[in-house]
């Protein structure tokens, strides 16, 4: 399992001053996925296919918690 990473700036971004962000996302994605980067002390997520409709942001100690839970299988009944 590894993550593709992906490169995008922001249209606000001008001439300079802008700082591109590094985008991952699952190597099991086939079509539309969830894509992350960190940002500060955040966990930021969006939709690889609407970018521009914005993203999600989440505590690192959020995140954590989350993972472990998918990892323990507490969620297997979304799928």
């Amino acid at each position: 399992r590894k993550f593709v990473s992906g490169w995008t700036k922001s249209s606000f971004s001008g001439d300079g001053g802008c700082v591109d962000v590094n985008w991952h996302k699952s190597s099991f994605c086939e079509t539309t996925c969830l894509e992350l980067t960190e940002s500060s002390n955040e966990i930021l997520l969006r939709n690889s296919q609407h970018t521009d409709r914005g993203t999600l942001a989440f505590s690192a100690n959020a995140m954590s918690s989350w993972i472990a839970g998918v990892k323990s299988s507490e969620f297997d009944y979304l799928t």
